[in-house]
Formats: structure tokens, C-alpha cells, sequence
């Protein structure tokens, strides 16, 4: 390894690597822990390594991961809010679907409070971004209050 930069370790084994018992060769193993390994035409061996070997993941870009945080964050609010609604459902309308339902101040608090650990761990945002970004969510997508009151200033004249 270089860096954070991962190296790809290509290998050709022949089949007779592997043992007629169909297990991998100690040196074998020790290259799989350490690195990825690249196994041409060998779908035996290619399967014993994948058995051991944990699957990577893939990377999603920035546009998969924001379309995933606005999937994560709408199905969050619905469960908070104590509504059976996923985003599936409400994905294709084009009307105000925010204001079918309704939520109280503090359970938007509190996605709002989830919100920001959550866009802060997956999107690696600071704390004052991840705020900020939240603030934007709940205006465009948040429900409306259903315990709401408003304050009005009287003059005293």
C-alpha cells in the first residue's frame, strides 16, 4: 500500500496451486489477507479465495450518495414522525406531498438532530455545514407542524 492508494495484487496460478484436496497454498493465503487477488481462469481457486476474503464495497460517487442521504433522510422523518410512508411512495408525486402529514416540533428536533450525525458521518461534513445543510432539508422537504404556534409582537401604543 502506497499511501491511501490500494494496490492490486495480479497473480496467475496455475491449477496445480491448489492441492488435490482443494485447499490453498500457505502462500497463497497470506497474499489474500494482504491484498486483492486476481485469479485468471482458475474458478476454484477463485472461489476459495472469496470464500475467506471479505467483498469490498463499492464507492458511490457524490451524486449517489446525496440521492441515498435524501432516500435516508425522508424515510427518517416519516419514522419519527410515526407515519407508515416510505420515500417510495411519495417519490413520484409532483403535488405538495410535505403537507399530507404532519409532525410536532420536537420530532423534527430531533431528525434535525439525527440529520446532522447522520450527513456528518456519511457525507463528511463539519458540524456548522452539516447544520446549515439540515436547516435547507427541513425547508424544502420537512412536514409541516402540526403544534406550530406563532408569536406576535404587540406594541403597546
Amino acid at each position: 500500500m502506497v499511501g491511501r492508494k490500494f494496490v492490486a495484487l495480479h497473480v496467475r496460478v496455475r491449477f496445480s496451486s491448489v492441492t488435490q484436496n482443494g485447499q490453498i497454498p500457505k502462500w497463497l493465503k497470506g497474499l489474500a489477507c494482504k491484498s486483492s487477488i486476481i485469479i485468471g481462469s482458475n474458478p476454484i481457486l477463485t472461489s476459495l479465495i472469496n470464500k475467506e476474503n471479505k467483498v469490498m464495497k463499492q464507492r458511490l460517487s457524490k451524486d449517489q450518495k446525496r440521492q441515498k442521504m435524501v432516500i435516508d433522510m425522508i424515510n427518517k422523518m416519516f419514522e419519527i414522525a410515526g407515519h407508515p410512508v416510505t420515500y417510495d411512495d411519495i417519490k413520484d408525486r409532483k403535488d405538495d406531498w410535505y403537507t399530507d402529514w404532519t409532525m410536532t416540533m420536537e420530532q423534527n428536533e430531533e431528525w434535525v438532530k439525527w440529520g446532522k450525525k447522520y450527513l456528518m458521518k456519511e457525507l463528511r461534513m463539519y458540524a456548522k455545514m452539516a447544520e446549515k445543510e439540515m436547516s435547507m432539508i427541513s425547508l424544502m422537504w420537512g412536514l409541516k407542524f402540526s403544534n406550530f404556534e406563532l408569536n406576535t409582537v404587540e406594541d403597546d401604543i
